[in-house]
C-alpha cells in the first residue's frame, strides 16, 4: 500500500532543452496516478535558452534547482536526489514522453517485490510522422545487456517479456529512494553515458534486482541534448566511459581479459587503417579515399583518446573503485551474475 504524502519524485535534468520540456512535463502531469503523491523537480544545468524562465512562469508548482553551469547528467541527478521527498525516484530525460500508465505499472511491481531496486520499461522511438503516443512506433530498446568481456552495451529492439536485465535505459527509469543510502549516488565523473549502467552494476553486486517491464512505455526523442554539444561528443564519451566502467566495476580477472581484448583490437584496427590507406591510394579517387576510411579511423581515434584519458585518470578511478567497494560491503561477482549473461547479442 502506498504511503500518504509524496510517493514519487520525478527528476528532469535539462540543458538548453526549452523546446522539449512542454511535452515531457505534460506527459508526467497526465499520468494515471494521484497528483498529490507526485512532485516534479527540474535540475537545470546552466541553460541559456530561457528554460528556467519558461518553467517558472508556466509551471510554478515545479521545484527548480538552478545550477550555474553544465555539471552533466549524473551530478545534476545527485542534486535532485538529495532534495527528493518521494519513496520512489523517477528519472526522466527532458526528451522523453511517458505513456499514461508508465508509473502505475512500475510501482505495482516495486510494491509487490522488495528485491526490485530499479525498474524500467519499453522505450519507443518518437516519430513526428505518427500520432503522438503511438504504441506501434519502432522499439529503441526492450532488454538491455552488457557484454561481460568487452563492456559494450546492447539494446534489444524487439518485444521481450518481463525479466531481470543488466541495466536500464537512463532515459526513463524508477528507483527506490532508499537504495542510494546503500550504494551511494551517481558518479559525477562520467558526465554522460554509462552512469546508469554503473548504478545497475552496484545493485547487481549487492544482490538487488534490475527489472524490465514491457507494459510501461515511453517515447524518446533520441540524443536531443547530446547533438547540441558536439557531433563527436556522444561516441567519444561512450568509448571513454566504457573503459572507465570496466576498470571500476569488472571483477579483476575480467579486467585482464578486457585489456587483452581492447589492446589487440586497437592494434588490429590501426593496422587496418594503414593497409586501407595504402590500398585506397592505388584504387580510389581522392574523394573516395577520404570517405572510405574516415568513419573507421575516427572510431579508432576515439579509442586512443579514451585510452589516454583513462590512463591519466587511472588512480582517481581506482580510488573510487575501492571507496565504492567499502560502501557496498558484502558483494557478489558482477560479471558472473549479469542477468542476461547467457543471452545472445544483436
Amino acid at each position: 500500500m502506498l504511503r500518504k504524502g509524496i510517493c514519487v519524485s520525478f527528476l528532469i535534468v535539462n540543458w538548453n532543452g526549452k523546446h522539449l520540456l512542454d511535452d515531457c512535463i505534460q506527459s508526467i502531469q497526465n499520468l494515471n496516478f494521484p497528483k498529490n503523491q507526485m512532485e516534479i523537480i527540474l535540475i537545470d544545468n546552466g541553460s541559456k535558452d530561457g528554460s528556467y524562465e519558461f518553467i517558472r512562469n508556466k509551471y510554478p508548482q515545479i521545484k527548480i534547482i538552478r545550477l550555474q553551469k553544465n555539471y552533466g547528467f549524473p551530478e545534476a541527478n545527485n542534486y535532485g536526489i538529495k532534495v527528493a521527498k518521494g519513496k520512489y525516484i523517477a528519472m526522466v530525460n527532458n526528451d522523453v514522453v511517458l505513456d499514461r500508465n508508465w508509473i502505475k505499472f512500475l510501482i505495482e511491481k516495486m510494491e509487490k517485490n522488495k528485491k526490485i531496486a530499479a525498474i524500467g520499461g519499453k522505450v519507443l522511438l518518437w516519430n513526428e510522422k505518427n500520432p503522438a503516443y503511438n504504441h506501434n512506433n519502432q522499439i529503441l530498446c526492450s532488454w538491455v545487456k552488457i557484454n561481460p568481456i568487452t563492456g559494450l552495451s546492447y539494446n534489444f529492439t524487439y518485444d521481450l517479456p518481463y525479466h531481470k536485465v543488466d541495466y536500464l535505459s537512463g532515459s526513463a527509469m524508477l528507483l527506490r529512494n532508499s537504495i542510494f543510502n546503500k550504494i551511494g549516488l551517481f558518479d559525477k565523473d562520467y558526465f554522460a553515458y554509462y552512469e546508469e549502467t554503473e548504478i545497475a552494476a552496484r545493485l547487481i553486486r549487492i544482490g538487488k534486482w534490475v527489472v524490465y517491464h514491457p507494459q510501461a512505455i515511453c517515447w524518446h526523442k533520441v540524443s536531443s541534448t547530446a547533438m547540441k554539444i558536439d557531433l563527436n561528443f556522444q561516441p567519444f564519451m561512450i568509448e571513454r566511459n566504457r573503459l572507465r566502467f570496466v576498470i571500476k566495476n569488472f571483477d579483476k580477472f575480467y579486467i585482464l581479459i578486457f585489456l587483452e581484448y581492447f589492446i589487440v583490437k586497437l592494434l588490429k584496427d590501426s593496422l587496418k587503417i594503414v593497409f586501407n590507406a595504402i590500398k585506397n591510394k592505388l584504387i580510389f579517387t581522392s574523394q573516395e579515399k577520404k570517405h572510405s576510411n574516415y568513419v573507421f579511423s575516427l572510431l579508432v581515434r576515439f579509442s586512443f583518446h579514451s585510452l589516454k584519458w583513462n590512463i591519466i585518470n587511472l588512480f582517481k578511478t581506482l580510488h573510487k573503485r575501492i571507496t565504492e567497494r567499502k560502501i557496498l560491503k558484502k558483494t557478489i561477482s558482477y560479471n558472473k551474475n549479469l542477468p542476461l549473461r547467457n543471452y545472445g547479442e544483436l
